[in-house]
């Protein structure tokens, strides 16, 4: 029998199964094109890292994996020269470079949304180019939307090892801190910088990491620091892994430098923007709140009637709750509540936490077993995301910790789904209280228990609701509304096309 947890198997009517139908459904009734339901399903069911217990796949896989990344030979410095050198000839240099030293290209993080969409409305004033760090073999280009590329840089074998070796001084930071203390393991991401930024007409570092790597480059260009997750809130209201004053003082002398050279900072709160002037004075009169936002073009809105409609068609009948979230702590922390609090209260409905491995939830110090009606899909596809989504009936934010501010509420109202969160989930879009439901930890099951109670007998009011969450949404939210103080403060850089 597969691992429950990658749910092909399950104990009633089989969720997996019942998304294939529902996939299929969305696509006969939309006539939006898409992959294949049963090819957006294979990497969830076989994809090595999904789940706990894979068997010989997983194995296969690392002992692959493994031996491509220990291939520190002559023959691998000629095929990175060849390939990055054919990934900007020809090529269109770009307006604005935008820096993240993470995974961006599948868009499967908050981080990587966040970025995703920043760059696709930017590209109304010019060309953008992200760079991104990414677990690639050498170095790719590709077009993500028109006026939109992305350059991904793969992660040496050396620079792995020295990430590994600062593990008990950095702990979850060791990534980054090695990408800014350690440049020279990551001298294709030179080598694409130094192509890219002379030319731009400015640049984005998204946190304060890449800034060793683009400070080299910069002239008289503008720079903006886009601080999506505030790391020093993070650092000071979470039980560290590590060394938690070295760093402290790593990362404050990396956002300190950034943000004296910065022209424009943004942060996604007001809240997260006042702490900042605290620490840094100089930052105050450059920092604008840009807020998260939601592709609305890739968000297809299911009210209520019509994910229950699908669901029934699909062969669910129980309702079905959806958590989305990153292996991220303050996500692994509201999981192992919905797991002992909600999940159990409700045991004919289905909770699915998407986007976070069931592996990664299992390695956390906030495990517990999961109830039988939990279902970890790991990260996923876009169709498959979608398809979740318009099977759900309610979007769940109940979260007791973070920084920045949530995408899973304004995804959740951009796709008509009952939204129900705590205050700290809500946190960064004024007004969004109008078109959700916001309660604290202690009164979040009560509260699901009557939405759920009284929905079926006032289906025409919540959907008449669901919609008036994706106006909000639509007027608030959208990346073209949201990226407009970067306008507004730097017109010379930014001049619509």
């Amino acid at each position: 029998m597969i691992d429950r947890h990658i749910n092909l198997d399950v104990d009633r009517v089989g969720f997996g199964d019942a998304l294939v139908r529902a996939m299929h459904l969305l696509r006969a009734t939309t006539g939006i094109p898409g992959a294949d339901p049963h090819e957006a399903l294979r990497e969830w069911t076989i994809f090595p890292y999904a789940t706990g217990r894979q068997g010989w796949r997983k194995w296969a896989f690392k002992l692959t994996h493994g031996l491509l990344w220990r291939q520190e030979s002559f023959n691998r410095s000629l095929l990175a020269a060849e390939n990055i050198h054919a990934a900007f000839r020809e090529v269109e240099k770009p307006d604005l470079v935008i820096v993240a030293p993470f995974h961006v290209r599948a868009m499967r993080s908050g981080g990587a949304v966040r970025v995703g969409g920043i760059a696709r409305a930017l590209s109304a004033y010019g060309r953008v180019t992200v760079v991104s760090i990414e677990d690639d073999y050498l170095v790719d280009r590709r077009e993500l939307w028109p006026g939109v590329s992305i350059v991904s840089v793969p992660r040496s074998p050396a620079f792995i090892r020295a990430t590994e070796a600062v593990k008990s001084v950095y702990g979850y930071y060791r990534h980054f801190l090695t990408v800014a203390q350690r440049p020279e393991l990551l001298p294709e991401l030179r080598y694409v910088l130094e192509e890219t930024i002379p030319s731009a007409r400015a640049v984005m570092c998204v946190g304060p990491f890449a800034w060793p790597h683009v400070a080299p480059w910069i002239d008289d260009q503008p720079v903006l620091y886009d601080s999506h997750d505030d790391v020093m809130q993070y650092l000071e209201m979470v039980d560290f892994d590590a060394d938690r004053a070295r760093t402290t003082e790593a990362i404050a002398g990396l956002e300190g430098a950034l943000c004296r050279r910065a022209s424009v900072i943004s942060m996604t709160t007001e809240e997260d923007a006042e702490k900042l002037a605290a620490r840094c004075p100089d930052a105050a009169p450059k920092t604008v709140v840009v807020r998260n936002g939601v592709d609305l073009a890739a968000a297809r809105l299911t009210p209520p009637s019509q994910a229950r409609r699908l669901a029934h068609a699909a062969g669910i009948e129980a309702v079905t709750h959806l958590f989305l979230g990153t292996a991220h702590r303050p996500n692994l922390e509201a999981v192992r509540w919905i797991s002992d609090t909600l999940a159990p209260a409700r045991p004919r409905d289905w909770f699915v936490v998407m986007g976070m491995p069931f592996y990664l939830y299992q390695a956390s110090d906030f495990y517990t077993p999961p109830p039988s009606n939990m279902i970890f899909t790991g990260s996923v596809r876009h169709e498959l995301k979608e398809a979740v989504m318009a099977l759900a009936t309610t979007a769940l934010c109940p979260m007791k910790m973070g920084t920045g501010s949530s995408l899973k509420a304004p995804d959740g109202l951009a796709h008509g789904k009952i939204t129900v969160s705590t205050p700290v989930g809500a946190r960064g879009f004024p007004g969004i209280e109008a078109v959700m439901t916001i309660v604290e930890r202690d009164q979040f099951s009560t509260e699901l228990d009557t939405l759920i109670t009284g929905l079926a007998d006032n289906l025409d009011a919540w959907d008449a609701r669901s919609r008036g969450g994706r106006v909000y949404v639509e007027r608030e939210l959208s990346w073209e509304h949201v990226v407009k103080p970067y306008e507004e403060i730097l017109p010379d850089a930014f001049r619509r096309r």
